[in-house]
């Protein structure tokens, strides 16, 4: 039986943790992490193939801020189709109950919730935007975007 562990170490370790199990089949065709672009620093930024379009996601992970996180998940939308805000799956209510009505505003921002097993982590959707901008319209960081490739290891 796999044993619960509800404390991530930091923003990297939620990162990680979901990284790990959200491209174990190889979904992104490119990414990369701490992308910096005018305002900051994008925590992750993937390119995907999603439902018959080519898709530029980026990620906000935060453990504890969620009105900082909303902050900048809408900062990177001017380079992307989308973002996610990743935040432990303990979240879920305080997301729901103090934060879901604004989220859904932002037309392109989702919510993911992450739990970390010590054998196999997962993560579920709190929000899924209905729809993802089509062309945002800064695309100069996708220099940084690199192949997910197995060389081996």
């Amino acid at each position: 039986m796999s044993k619960l562990i509800n404390i991530f170490d930091d923003k990297n370790d939620l990162r990680d943790t979901f990284w790990y199990r959200y491209n174990q089949k190889g979904r992104a065709l490119g990414y990369g992490m701490d992308i910096p672009f005018d305002e900051g620093t994008m925590d992750l930024v993937t390119y995907e193939h999603w439902l018959g379009n080519y898709v530029i996601n980026s990620f906000v992970f935060e453990l504890t801020d969620i009105r900082e996180a909303i902050r900048r998940a809408e900062t990177t939308l001017d380079y992307v189709n989308r973002c996610w805000i990743v935040v432990p799956v303990q979240k879920r209510k305080t997301i729901e109950s103090r934060f879901l009505a604004t989220i859904q505003e932002k037309k392109y921002i989702g919510v993911m919730g992450v739990r970390k097993y010590k054998d196999r982590p997962f993560y579920v959707h709190f929000h899924i935007p209905e729809v993802f901008q089509e062309d945002p319209p800064k695309l100069e960081f996708l220099s940084y975007l690199k192949p997910d490739i197995d060389e081996g290891e």
